[in-house]
């Protein structure tokens, strides 16, 4: 209960602070307003910051014109570097496809080779065994 009671107690002070607030910023505009609306000296100021304003609008259109142009030729450069890369990385795709199948096919004689490298060491260690370990075709067993 003693949270409850203190949580009006803040809401009840914001609310006069920001009323404050509230009266001190339109005291604020109030004057500005008279100043630039109500005498000579504001109103010369309100044509030099008018006039200030304006020019400072035309340089900052100048410059986002400026900036558009560059965007475009920008976007254009990077489309263009962008197919480029697309037909480098393309080409390079083909020769990797090239080389794999060169080399797969150079794998597949190697095999083939060693297969038939195999069958003749097979052979001839039979032959070599027939020769040194049986007589006449009967094994040298005593």
């Amino acid at each position: 209960m003693d949270s409850e009671n203190k949580l009006p107690e803040k809401k009840q002070a914001r609310p006069s602070v920001a009323f404050f607030n509230g009266v001190l910023l339109g005291a604020l505009l109030g004057a500005g307003s008279f100043f630039f609306l109500g005498t000579k000296r504001g109103k010369k100021s309100r044509e030099q910051i008018l006039k200030k304003g304006k020019k400072v609008l035309k340089q900052l259109e100048g410059i986002i014109d400026e900036l558009s142009e560059k965007k475009e030729v920008m976007l254009e450069k990077g489309g263009e570097i962008k197919e480029e890369i697309q037909d480098k990385v393309g080409v390079l795709h083909k020769q990797v496809q090239v080389q794999e199948k060169k080399i797969r096919q150079t794998l597949n004689e190697v095999n083939k080779d060693l297969n038939q490298l195999k069958k003749g060491v097979v052979h001839e260690a039979a032959k070599i065994h027939k020769h040194f370990f049986k007589q006449k075709g009967k094994n040298l067993k005593k």
